[in-house]
């Protein structure tokens, strides 16, 4: 498994993430029901920023289980995700 990027991994003290509590909850929902969950957007939207701070309020303790995978347009998504599981 690979290593969690650094930017996912909980700041001391923790950033705050403030006014997206519905965000934070369904996508801890469909990260506790999802083997493997797509999180896309606009660039600059706080998609990791999102993610960081549920991973860190949901699911500290599974952090060495996640896995990220660079999408970008020049990037075969679906090879990268493979390599990366």
């Amino acid at each position: 498994m690979t290593e969690v990027p650094r930017f996912l991994q909980p700041a001391n003290p923790p950033a705050p993430c403030v006014g997206r509590a519905a965000e934070r909850a369904r996508l801890a929902q469909i990260l506790a029901r999802a083997p493997v969950t797509v999180l896309w957007g606009f660039s600059g939207i706080g998609k990791s920023s999102l993610l960081a701070a549920t991973l860190a309020e949901s699911f500290a303790g599974e952090r060495s289980r996640t896995v990220t995978v660079d999408a970008r347009s020049d990037v075969d998504a679906l090879a990268a995700t493979r390599r990366a599981l």
